[in-house]
């Protein structure tokens, strides 16, 4: 149960309300003596109190506490009494989530643009990279064909030397001649199949080539 035991002279002012300030002792369970500053408005209205201000072990020691206290103090402890009010916390606890609110989104704006660079990067990236596949097919279609050539020109050759040797067993009917068409003929039997490999390589190369082409983003 609370009792008064003492009230302060000074008038307190806080916004439009003038207060007068009381001293209230309560006996707790341990037999000790808690003190709280309780504040009247003079023209009438809301009794705020602050939360226990101290704990002494007699009453004579709540009463010496009380009798101390200076205007200074009392002005503090208006102050906090008015901070417990249900609406002034509710008002701390709003401008709290706003400032979180605003964090949040901040740091929501900051990841946005994070993520358009990461994306403009990845787009970026991809470009490169459809272009030097798309590069690398044609140089790689580009060697294939000269490969053909190649070995379609030594196929040729081949071929060539294959008649000769034929018109000369023709000729002289004689080993080394026969020896030297079907050597030439091997020869040029060889680089035609090559030829012909080398020329499906480019021909794929170029195909793989033209749908990168295709694909490339503009």
């Amino acid at each position: 149960m609370f009792e008064l035991i003492h009230e302060y002279p000074e008038m307190l002012r806080t916004g439009s309300t003038n207060y007068c300030a009381r001293a209230y002792g309560a006996l707790d369970e341990s037999g000790s003596w808690e003190g709280y500053v309780v504040f009247v408005p003079i023209a009438g209205g809301r009794v705020l109190a602050t939360d226990r201000e101290t704990t002494q072990s007699t009453l004579d020691a709540l009463l010496k506490w009380a009798g101390t206290l200076s205007w200074v103090y009392l002005e503090g402890a208006l102050n906090r009494a008015v901070a417990r009010q249900p609406e002034v916390r509710l008002a701390r606890r709003l401008a709290e989530v706003e400032r979180l609110e605003a964090d949040a989104r901040a740091e929501a704006d900051e990841l946005g643009h994070a993520a358009e660079i990461a994306r403009a990067e990845a787009d970026a990236a991809q470009e490169e990279r459809v272009a030097m596949e798309r590069a690398l097919a044609e140089t790689s279609a580009r060697a294939a064909a000269a490969a053909a050539a190649f070995h379609e020109q030594v196929a040729a050759q081949a071929r060539r030397e294959a008649s000769d040797a034929s018109g000369a067993r023709i000729t002289y009917e004689h080993a080394p001649a026969r020896a030297e068409e079907a050597s030439a003929s091997r020869i040029a039997e060889a680089h035609e199949q090559g030829a012909t490999q080398a020329r499906a390589t480019a021909a794929d190369a170029t195909r793989r080539a033209g749908i990168r082409r295709r694909r490339t983003p503009r």
